[in-house]
């Protein structure tokens, strides 16, 4: 029955990145000399998998050994709601499309700097995470 929680948190956690893309879309829309325009791959995508990061490293440490070893919970928070929320299928794509399109040296940076911030952030939000440690 675990397999409910996964279907039940990758809804809502690919809600919530439809509703982060429709946002930063509406506020991108209106500038359209922003920053992020300049990077590569889609603004949603960086938006969601940074945060997305960022908030499973806090969670995940927050509740210590809980996040991994409760079956429940990790099915739940990591398969589900992060695994829906986040979006690396999304990423490869723009990738492709760079590559495709013959942007190699484009399509190398969207994939190396986006895994490096990810990763990052997922070590900045377990920092965090040891500061309102719930387990």
């Amino acid at each position: 029955m675990t397999w409910i929680l996964a279907a039940i948190g990758g809804a809502i956690g690919a809600t919530i990145r439809y509703g982060a893309y429709i946002w930063l879309d509406g506020r991108l829309s209106k500038a359209t000399d922003h920053w992020i325009h300049q990077m590569p791959g889609v603004a949603g995508t960086w938006l969601v998998n940074v945060s997305g990061c960022l908030l499973i490293g806090i969670v995940a440490t927050s509740l210590g050994e809980r996040a991994f070893e409760d079956e429940k919970t990790r099915t739940f928070l990591i398969v589900g709601l992060f695994g829906g929320f986040t979006t690396m299928s999304a990423l490869g794509l723009e990738g492709w499309n760079l590559f495709r399109d013959g942007q190699l040296i484009k399509g190398m940076s969207l994939a190396l700097i986006q895994t490096l911030v990810c990763v990052l952030m997922v070590g900045l939000g377990a920092t965090l995470g040891k500061l309102i440690k719930f387990s």
